[in-house]
């Protein structure tokens, strides 16, 4: 009988064929479906063309050891990862005023990194998921990180933008090496 052959990451089955771990694949995850009006962020921000972009977390998952998050009231603007190789990825949502788009990408000191992701939509309506920013690096020191917006078109303002950025973006970053 060929039962408890397979594994998965290194696991194998129970004799129900049930399999249990946790990751142990360190991770940060910003933005797990917060309700939280964008206008709350006590940083003002703003969503112009070079601007920072935050993701709202009141207990975000830090299980890089060295890692940092920087944050204000719940607000992430960045992080700090140490010396190593991580995958990391994006994704945010937008209320817009017409047809309108924004990319956005992370950034360290005056550089971007890795791709270029946005969303886009019609008046009132925005659009998930069409454009997660992924980053693959290999880190020698300690390299910050911030969420910033690469360009913008009809993006309405901060004080229309209501829950949808909190409750749709997210950060995902996987320590692999």
């Amino acid at each position: 009988m060929g039962h408890n052959n397979i594994t998965v990451n290194n696991v194998k089955p129970t004799i129900n064929s049930e399999i249990s771990f946790s990751s142990a694949t360190p991770v940060i995850l910003i933005g797990r479906n917060n309700s939280q009006s964008y206008d709350t962020n006590p940083a003002s921000p703003t969503l112009n063309v070079g601007d920072a972009l935050y993701v709202y977390d009141a207990n975000p998952i830090n299980t890089i050891n060295g890692a940092t998050i920087t944050s204000s009231s719940n607000w992430v603007s960045g992080v700090t990862l140490p010396a190593g190789t991580y995958v990391m990825s994006m994704l945010f949502s937008f209320v817009f005023t017409a047809s309108g788009s924004i990319q956005y990408a992370f950034k360290t000191g005056s550089s971007w990194q890795g791709s270029i992701a946005g969303c886009g939509g019609l008046k009132n309506m925005y659009l998930n998921g069409t454009g997660v920013s992924v980053n693959v690096r290999t880190l020698t020191a300690n390299t910050s990180y911030t969420f910033n917006i690469f360009s913008a078109n009809n993006i309405d303002t901060v004080s229309n933008q209501g829950n949808v950025p909190s409750e749709q973006s997210y950060i995902l970053i996987e320590k692999v090496g």
